[in-house]
């Protein structure tokens, strides 16, 4: 049984988010955008300090860090040092915004061409590295389909040398397919057998519940509250 989120860039609003979650929509959980070098309230209104609010409302969340990619944003101080700083970054505003001891922090990355570059696979690994250390939270990855099994394989390689052999990050995957029905699909349907959340559809405008307009990205997850916070 997988259950129905939604995400979008910007903070629909407190009544947006109240209407939605009382006025009948299908939706569990949504995504929550910390300030991140590539996400930033310069282009986006801010999710930030709207945690309690949400909760208080009964959303689960998925959490996620857009941090620097392959190509665009961020591609230039592609490294492990910017690794670690980004990783210290989203759990100090992590804590600061109040999430549970263990939530599952999304590392957004963007779709890129495999293999992994150097460049990335010192980013991701300092990223998760962080993480591990700290252990205030866990680590996730948002990623394209077409990349899952090599930053899989990273994350494998991250935990063993953390002591957690078994381990491996929470998987956010996207992958635009016609099939895809929010109502019915399973994150697995993606074709990533790991998946914990899919995002299968993607800038679909005026989507209205309860009178209320959002554009958003639609999401099914095997929780409702993906970052179980």
């Amino acid at each position: 049984m997988s259950v129905q989120g939604f995400d979008c860039g910007s903070y629909p609003g407190d009544d947006a988010v109240t209407k939605w979650a009382n006025g009948g929509s299908p939706f569990s959980f949504l995504g929550f955008y910390l300030d991140a070098p590539c996400h930033s309230r310069n282009a986006f209104k801010p999710w930030a300090g709207h945690y309690q609010f949400l909760k208080s409302l009964g959303w689960g969340l998925a959490i996620v860090y857009v941090g620097r990619q392959v190509t665009g944003c961020g591609s230039q101080h592609l490294d492990a040092a910017n690794g670690t700083a980004d990783a210290t970054d989203a759990i100090t505003k992590a804590h600061a915004e109040g999430f549970p001891a263990h939530a599952v922090i999304f590392l957004d990355i963007e779709p890129f061409d495999p293999p992994v570059p150097s460049g990335m696979t010192a980013y991701l690994s300092a990223w998760l590295d962080t993480f591990l250390a700290d252990g205030s939270f866990e680590p996730g990855i948002y990623c394209h389909s077409k990349n899952a099994l090599d930053l899989h394989e990273i994350g494998e390689t991250r935990y063993a040398e953390a002591g957690r052999a078994s381990g491996a990050p929470s998987f956010w995957i996207t992958r635009v397919k016609s099939s895809f029905d929010p109502a019915t699909s399973a994150p697995s349907d993606c074709g990533v057998s790991f998946a914990d959340v899919w995002q299968g559809q993607i800038d679909i405008s005026g989507v209205t519940h309860a009178g209320v307009a959002l554009d958003i990205d639609f999401n099914v997850a095997t929780t409702a509250n993906p970052s179980r916070a």
